[in-house]
């Protein structure tokens, strides 16, 4: 946290030095700019060094605005007027000054909008049923604490952006969606997020069967949700591949044994804060699901030691298990579960002689969150289905979708080339984060390459 308060705090000064460089390279830079990001520079003038000059962009594509609390609807009544006829991607977190006008201005004039994200940003209804009405071309929609809107808004961009992939409505509280029958409309969503939409009831979970491309799914905080709910899920949408369940403190075991049974292509789970899960449950869980990558019980304080000694080590330590995280964060005493750790696993005597692990040992970086490298079982996957399918990409960012709970995406679809993935490495730092895609075929035709 020390090092992380010392980067912030060498980022504030660097971009208070830098704001008259910015303030140049952006009104120098008006015929060749295609990506225009100042996330988070809260000083940059826009009164005076941006909307002067918002008619000389001629291919603009992408703006990200997240952060600047500068931005007024102005700014965007200019980005409407001049940028219509170019601007594909737009993201507006935090822009707590834009308001209704704003945002109605955009969904009226820029009808190639493909990306928009209004976090954060005190909208109603107007803006969202403008949405609806204009933005047809809409793939990604974030809309994260707008608790004003309601199924007003729901319904129309149910209606009017049928090309939606990802929809998020996260901490939208007003909204009550097992009153509007918005998946007849929307069967092309890929991730879905409700974190914290209080009033969705088990039924909704019927709603879904629409959904055939769904693999995403958060649902957490969602705390009038049940095990008639999980089970009904996996009845009707099998295919997903990531589940949020954080906070459902009604599920049972009941819900891992439906889960169990019903998500055999399951990547990454994350039930934590849900203190009805027993060892054995989890257990079974683990032996049923040896896909499973992602598994998340952070304060899942019910569960124990011996039990997790006797009904999980078997599926932990088997060849086949494809686990790479495993958080059990304030479940359990540290030190406690050796098995998983390479100093435990690290070589066996027999008969005197020294032999290899029968499994991939964890790491235990941070107390009781154990990591290993990851392993799929994607062999002769199209790269491309891959992608759309497993992960989400965004400029910048690449990952899972649990590897950052605030985390916002938007998806590769119809980017990438066809090609077969032979291996995958994602390497991240603080400051970088990238993707090396390697292929065993020596044609060059099938070479398939990502750089983010």
């Amino acid at each position: 946290r020390r090092d992380r308060e010392d980067m912030e705090t060498k980022m504030d000064a660097v971009k208070e030095y830098s704001v008259p460089y910015i303030h140049g390279a952006v009104e120098s830079s008006t015929k060749s700019l295609l990506y225009l990001g100042l996330t988070d520079f809260k000083k940059f003038d826009f009164v005076n060094h941006f909307n002067p000059i918002v008619c000389d962009f001629e291919r603009l594509k992408v703006v990200d605005f997240s952060g600047c609390t500068q931005v007024k609807d102005d700014t965007l009544v200019l980005v409407a007027e001049h940028l219509k006829n170019t601007v594909e991607v737009l993201y507006l977190r935090g822009c707590t000054c834009v308001t209704d006008d704003g945002i109605c201005a955009i969904a009226q004039n820029c009808k190639k909008l493909r990306v928009l994200e209004v976090n954060f940003v005190p909208v109603t209804d107007k803006s969202g049923v403008a949405i609806g009405n204009h933005l047809h071309n809409l793939e990604a929609l974030y809309m994260r604490d707008n608790y004003l809107i309601t199924n007003e808004t729901v319904r129309a961009i149910s209606e009017g952006c049928r090309r939606l992939t990802q929809f998020t409505l996260w901490g939208c509280i007003r909204v009550r969606i097992e009153e509007v029958s918005f998946t007849m409309k929307m069967k092309n969503l890929v991730m879905l997020n409700f974190w914290g939409c209080h009033n969705l009831q088990d039924s909704f979970a019927n709603m879904l069967g629409q959904l055939e491309n769904l693999r995403s799914l958060i649902v957490a905080e969602c705390h009038n949700l049940g095990d008639d709910f999980v089970s009904d899920l996996c009845e009707n949408v099998p295919n997903v591949h990531h589940l949020n369940m954080r906070y459902l403190r009604k599920i049972t075991s009941r819900s891992l044994e439906s889960i169990a049974s019903g998500f055999k292509q399951l990547y990454s789970l994350d039930v934590s804060f849900c203190v009805k899960l027993s060892d054995v449950s989890v257990g079974g869980l683990l032996m049923d699901l040896p896909g499973l990558s992602e598994l998340r019980l952070f304060s899942c304080t019910q569960l124990s030691v011996g039990g997790i000694t006797t009904w999980w080590k078997k599926a932990l330590t088997s060849e086949k298990s494809c686990l790479s995280i495993l958080d059990l964060r304030g479940c359990i005493p540290r030190g406690t579960l050796n098995f998983l750790t390479r100093n435990e696993m690290s070589a066996e005597e027999n008969d005197g002689e020294v032999s290899s692990p029968p499994f991939r040992p964890f790491d235990e970086f941070v107390e009781n969150y154990f990591t290993r490298d990851a392993r799929w079982e994607t062999e002769g996957t199209d790269f491309k289905e891959f992608l759309n399918g497993q992960l989400f990409a965004r400029p910048g960012i690449l990952g899972s979708m649990f590897a950052d709970q605030s985390f916002n995406s938007f998806g590769s679809k119809g980017f990438f080339g066809s090609g077969v993935i032979s291996s995958l490495n994602i390497v991240s730092s603080p400051q970088l984060i990238g993707v090396q895609v390697e292929s065993k075929n020596e044609n060059e035709d099938n070479m398939v390459g990502l750089e983010l």
